[in-house]
């Protein structure tokens, strides 16, 4: 009996009612299918999101909802939070693989949105559906899915115009790259490499489309997983004459208010010297570039599009200048002037 008196004691102590219960009824219940195919409810706008998810951040904060974020990834909180302003006072989570249950259950979300991957429904959503909080798995770095999903991040937040808007700009984006490389029948054969040393895509990556967008021949296109790992030799074999990689700021400070390019200078010398690289042609014509994760994916994407075609087709784009592309998007949807280093060389 007085195990049990001390085991209630501490449970009335440790226990506090679901955020889920505290959100008022006359908001209207809203139910979504998210990235997993999952349907979601939850009462909307809502007004307290936790996510490990940065391009989520992103969008929300451009939609003038940055208020509705009470928590966010280590990463985020370390490596955007001068470009997004309403980020600046918002509690970290934990890493994006691993976010701390304890943290985002004290900050009382009304929903907690995740990527689809490195976080198991057993980690998260299995532990917080007993308290009432909703989870939902939403990507926002694919661009076979970015539209949607920012739709959906519109009617979450009662932002349904602000994010009609934001879609629209999106797509006249993107547009300056597939007008301008229309009847093309040459692409360029293109070694992309991603954030991971000799990591590239197959056609059955997400991010396939990308290549035939930009006008790229992508070199690994038959390769039989999505995301094979190659070795130098290989690549030396398929001679592509452009190269690409993205650069996350855990391996080279390049993004919003980097200023700093001995770092990414380095950063592509290492790179240079890889086994008999000296050989390919992309080397022998200078014609290696580095491309921050913040236009490689995500809602920039876009603009990490047209700087990608103008590599490969710089006849074509003589009159474009994806900087200032970029500089007037920070300006429309961040009330920011363009800082940093996003491209290199």
């Amino acid at each position: 009996m007085q195990t049990f008196a001390l085991l209630l004691i501490f449970f009335l102590l440790w226990w506090r009612p679901p955020a889920w219960g505290t959100v008022p009824a006359d908001r209207r219940l809203l139910t979504i299918t998210d990235a997993l195919g999952q349907q979601v409810s939850v009462r909307v706008p809502v007004r307290r999101i936790a996510t490990n998810n940065g391009q989520v951040a992103e969008i929300i904060c451009a939609l003038g909802a940055g208020a509705a974020l009470v928590g966010v990834s280590d990463h985020t909180l370390k490596h955007h939070t001068e470009l997004l302003r309403p980020l600046q006072d918002k509690t970290a989570i934990g890493p994006s693989t691993n976010p701390s249950v304890e943290k985002i259950v004290d900050l009382e979300p009304e929903l907690v949105i995740l990527y689809d991957i490195w976080v198991s429904p057993d980690q998260l959503e299995r532990k917080l559906a007993p308290l009432g909080i909703p989870v939902a798995r939403l990507n926002c770095y694919r661009l076979d899915t970015i539209r949607q999903e920012i739709a959906v991040l519109g009617k979450l937040l009662g932002k349904e115009q602000e994010a009609a808007v934001y879609l629209q700009d999106f797509e006249a984006t993107l547009a300056m790259t597939t007008h301008r490389l229309q009847g093309l029948t040459q692409p360029v054969r293109v070694y992309a490499e991603g954030y991971s040393e000799h990591t590239t895509s197959s056609r059955l990556a997400p991010n396939h489309e990308i290549f035939v967008l930009a006008g790229m021949e992508n070199i690994a296109a038959d390769l039989p997983v999505p995301n094979p790992r190659v070795t130098p030799e290989w690549v030396v074999a398929a001679n592509p004459a452009v190269i690409i990689k993205a650069a996350t700021a855990t391996y080279v400070k390049m993004g919003y208010g980097a200023t700093n390019r001995e770092a990414p200078a380095r950063f592509l010398a290492s790179m240079l010297r890889r086994p008999a690289w000296d050989q390919i042609a992309a080397i022998k014509n200078g014609r290696v570039y580095l491309v921050s994760s913040e236009l490689n994916s995500g809602p920039r994407l876009p603009i990490g599009l047209l700087y990608k075609a103008k590599w490969c087709h710089p006849q074509r784009f003589q009159d474009v200048d994806p900087e200032e592309v970029h500089r007037q998007w920070l300006r429309r949807w961040h009330n920011q002037e363009l800082r940093g280093i996003y491209v290199y060389p």
